[in-house]
């Protein structure tokens, strides 16, 4: 029987990055961190993902943790639609960057927003720099949907390495998932 992931299409691909995609979209488990040089297709990659879940609203299963009992996690399983968000970063924070200097409520509202939404996508963490306010808000956003287990996608030029020595508290979350290595020479100019 063929599913809408069978149908993706990942267009220039390796096979073993293809079914290591399907295999985290398939679970929706915790976070997958997408590194490699510019070009080499990680917003395509992901755009991909972003464009399945638009175009086949399947009905996914969701694990939230509702408890914990004699120190274990409980948690409920339910069949539910997902409901995502794809943000490039320096959209992103220009956009709060903007909100902050009128109205740091209505900033806070749209992290809480991303905190919770059911799938997040993330386009080029880190090429806003290093400025300690952003790597602020996105461990207030990363460490909320670590600590839910709410699946995230993250592409970056940072290795998890280089990402570590910028921030340690992301990196530590961001990278404590899949990992995916995107090599080759950019895309754009080959």
């Amino acid at each position: 029987m063929s599913t809408s992931l069978d149908r993706i299409c990942f267009d220039g691909f390796d096979k073993p990055i293809i079914k290591q995609v399907k295999g985290y979209l398939k679970n929706l488990d915790g976070f997958l961190y997408i590194y490699g040089a510019v070009g080499t297709g990680k917003t395509q990659l992901i755009a991909d993902m972003v464009r399945h879940f638009i175009e086949n609203r399947e009905p996914i299963l969701i694990k939230q943790q509702i408890g914990i009992t004699d120190g274990k996690e409980k948690y409920d399983d339910k069949w539910s639609f997902k409901k995502c968000t794809f943000i490039k970063e320096a959209e992103f924070f220009n956009f709060l960057k903007t909100l902050w200097q009128h109205d740091s409520r209505v900033e806070s509202d749209k992290i809480d927003i991303l905190k919770k939404i059911d799938l997040f996508f993330i386009d080029d963490m880190g090429v806003k720099g290093e400025a300690p306010w952003i790597y602020e808000r996105y461990y207030q956003i990363i460490d909320a949907r670590y600590c839910n287990k709410l699946p995230t996608v993250i592409t970056s030029n940072l290795s998890p390495e280089s990402l570590k020595e910028v921030e340690p508290r992301v990196a530590s979350r961001a990278c404590s998932g899949d990992i995916i290595e995107l090599q080759g020479e950019d895309r754009r100019t080959a």
